[in-house]
């Protein structure tokens, strides 16, 4: 696991600062991120672009500017133009 945090560094210590709760619709936010990316990574054990897709629709900047069949357009001609890095999801 990997936390990124600020932190104070002296010449023989790190300590971290605490930023304090994230104010809710802050939390909301970044929440929705976590998810994504979790969700990502469940697409990629399972080998599921459809879950895949899903991840890439609900990123809030896809979400606000494109309907669903102009982001999953998008999203196969993504995936088209990529596929030969992409073998790993042809493997089920």
């Amino acid at each position: 696991v990997i936390v990124e945090t600020n932190v104070y560094i002296t010449r023989d210590n790190i300590l971290p600062i605490y930023a304090g709760k994230l104010p809710n619709d802050v939390n909301s936010w970044v929440l929705r991120h976590i998810m994504n990316q979790e969700m990502i990574l469940q697409a990629v054990l399972e080998k599921d672009l459809k879950l895949a897709f899903r991840a890439f629709y609900n990123d809030p900047l896809v979400e606000s500017k494109l309907n669903h069949s102009t982001a999953k357009e998008l999203f196969d001609r993504m995936v088209d133009g990529t596929k030969r890095f992409l073998k790993y999801f042809e493997e089920k």
